[in-house]
């Protein structure tokens, strides 16, 4: 394991999709959703072997920082970059990337979210070692995950022509398309999910950063340098001089070299409650259940029980999600599982925030 090879773990999201088992004071990637620990530990283990505890570095808002030390302090992981507030990705990583060079000015970095699940994480080492080679000759990359299926959840990745030792130039990064478009890719090639794993050092970043954004440049490079005692200050001003969009936008899309290495891991970003499906174990009858569930002539559904003093029943339903907590219950179908975000808004607009 290298001290030059470190990782920033993107742990402040706030989980709205998996409502009302993700709350805010305990957002999903703190959550044992898919096995017996929480999300957050599962993306730091899958780096062991490549990149020691005590290289990692997660980056959250100060409300999630006790929390989420309580989670990730008993395997090693203590260091920390405090998001003044929530700005969205871009500002995250330039944040991480600038205060991680004062110490470390010649590390790799991979940045990763919290939340994502890997059925494989030798082969997902794999991927961050080549991709790390590529980075060395300055590269921004990014891990392509090879579609399955024509996903329309997913942002797409067009690689180009111009091969490289362990993947190719990106050609271009596709917003979320509608299924016919994203049934075009799979028939045409050379696309892929785009999983919002990134691999390069922090000098590539900031001087592509510097291209991209001259005249804030200077409050970003100034982290750099300051005196620690300076230093709150700097990182307050630097994050707000970065766009406050994700880092495909602001940095990725126009960045002059953009490298793919494809990637065969059983990744998922488990994204809402039918992405269960695909990661944890079903029955007899496709039904995704946990806590105490009965389930009689039932099929394909998400049940959730949470509560330790009731049962959740179910008969004779189909496609449906379920979830049981002891404040709240979501039942909605299965294939309309991003409309939970509306439910959430609808609490937000009823002043309900104390269910969020």
């Amino acid at each position: 394991m290298s001290s030059k090879f470190l990782a920033v773990i993107l742990a402040g999201g706030s989980g709205t999709r998996f409502w009302p088992m993700s709350r805010k004071a305990r957002p999903k990637q703190l959550l044992s959703l898919i096995g017996d620990e929480p999300i957050i530990t599962s993306t730091v283990k899958r780096l062991d072997g490549l990149i020691a505890p005590q290289d990692v570095w997660v980056v959250c808002g100060e409300p999630l920082v006790e929390p989420t030390s309580d989670v990730l302090n008993p395997i090693g992981v203590d260091k920390y970059v405090v998001e003044p507030y929530a700005r969205n990705t871009a500002p995250a990583i330039m944040l991480s990337a600038v205060t991680l060079a004062r110490a470390n000015p010649d590390a790799t970095l991979v940045f990763l979210p919290s939340d994502h699940h890997v059925a494989d994480p030798s082969a997902f080492r794999a991927c961050l070692e080549r991709a790390s080679e590529v980075a060395k000759d300055g590269y921004i990359v990014t891990l392509g995950i090879e579609p399955t299926r024509p996903e329309t959840g997913y942002g797409y990745i067009k690689r180009s022509a111009e091969a490289l030792k362990h993947g190719a130039r990106v050609d271009r990064f596709v917003e979320k398309p509608d299924e016919t478009t994203a049934q075009a890719y799979l028939d045409e090639g050379g696309y892929f999910w785009n999983a919002g794993i990134f691999v390069t050092t922090a000098d590539t970043l900031l001087q592509e950063f510097a291209r991209q954004y001259p005249d804030q440049a200077a409050a970003v490079n100034a982290v750099l340098t300051v005196p620690d005692k300076e230093l709150e200050v700097a990182i307050h001003t630097a994050f707000e001089a970065v766009p406050a969009t994700s880092i495909d936008y602001a940095i990725m899309e126009n960045a002059q070299k953009v490298a793919v290495v494809p990637a065969s891991c059983g990744w998922s970003d488990v994204g809402h409650w039918a992405a269960l499906h695909d990661v944890m174990e079903v029955d007899a009858d496709n039904n995704v259940t946990k806590g105490q569930v009965v389930a009689t002539r039932t099929r394909d559904c998400v049940l959730f029980n949470l509560c330790s003093d009731r049962i959740l029943a179910a008969a004779d339903v189909e496609g449906m999600v379920v979830v049981q907590c002891d404040d709240a219950t979501l039942v909605l179908p299965l294939d309309k599982a991003q409309s939970v975000r509306d439910v959430v808004d609808a609490l937000k607009s009823t002043n309900l925030n104390v269910f969020l």
